[in-house]
């Protein structure tokens, strides 16, 4: 702890839809301010995405989900990824970037872009799969 600074020094990993969520230098930070929030790094490792389509309420997926988002900002009131993040699913690679979302009816976020962004609100775009052989 520094000033209305909270750093972990370890990495955080939670068990989430059977794989893991992995948070790194997670700091809270500002914590007796009105801008607190924390920061941190996400890693998603080996998620199920049938145990994600059942939380979701859609049509059945098989398979994993895999990502890191490098810097992630969580208020109160939203979300925001800064920079490129990638998500690994059905055998391939998607560069999601411009990322945010706000609290809709206290529970939700609602996944939004920001102006200059490429593609429609909420979409990935391909990003260039590297596999080693």
């Amino acid at each position: 702890m520094e000033g209305d600074r909270l750093t972990l020094s370890e990495p955080l990993t939670l068990p989430l839809l059977g794989g893991d969520l992995v948070l790194d230098d997670v700091a809270l930070v500002d914590l007796l301010r009105p801008t607190r929030h924390l920061a941190t790094s996400v890693e998603l490792h080996a998620l199920s995405l049938a145990q994600l389509s059942r939380l979701l309420t859609l049509p059945p997926l098989e398979g994993e989900l895999g990502g890191a988002f490098p810097t992630v900002r969580l208020t109160p009131t939203t979300l925001r990824v800064d920079g490129t993040g990638l998500l690994t699913l059905f055998g391939g690679t998607a560069s999601v970037s411009n990322i945010s979302g706000r609290t809709c009816s206290g529970a939700t976020l609602a996944c939004c872009s920001t102006p200059g962004s490429r593609g429609r609100p909420g979409t990935a775009s391909p990003a260039p799969s590297t596999s080693a052989r």
